[in-house]
């Protein structure tokens, strides 16, 4: 038997379906938007990871696809400001397009901080993709 989803994690902002319509519309538009390009998505884990599959299937190019793992965390409980890459890509970026694939933008801080750091590898260009966007809770743009 299946548990009462809703009365564990409170009413879904988004549904399933909802969901799903707008990673196919993410997929279609930046199929278009990256046509004879090439482009290298990147996906943040570990929040990322369910959006940036759905995601990279529809995608309708050839792509590269490579992850990090960023931690803004010291402990476990306690958020510390610092945004720290805990591992490096595989993919060299140098001259190519680059999609950062990341689940939620809240304060600014680790996306600030990505583009810093994948723009010092001289992509031809850096945008970032967010499943959820919070801007009122936004320290740095």
């Amino acid at each position: 038997m299946r548990p009462d989803v809703e009365g564990l994690f409170g009413k879904p902002i988004v549904t399933q379906e909802e969901m799903r319509t707008r990673i196919r519309e993410l997929g279609r538009q930046i199929t278009v938007d990256y046509a004879e390009k090439d482009l290298v998505l990147v996906g943040i884990l570990k929040g990322a990871y369910a959006f940036y599959a759905d995601l990279a299937r529809a995608i309708r190019l050839p792509l590269r696809v490579d992850f990090l793992v960023v931690s803004s965390y010291v402990w476990k409980t306690h958020k510390t400001g610092r945004i720290k890459i805990l591992t490096e890509l595989t993919e060299d970026i140098a001259g190519r397009d680059v999609l950062v694939v990341e689940d939620i933008v809240d304060s600014g801080r680790t996306v600030q901080h990505l583009r810093k750091t994948l723009g010092s590898k001289k992509p031809k260009s850096i945008k970032v993709c967010a499943l959820l966007n919070k801007p009122d809770r936004r320290e740095v743009e």
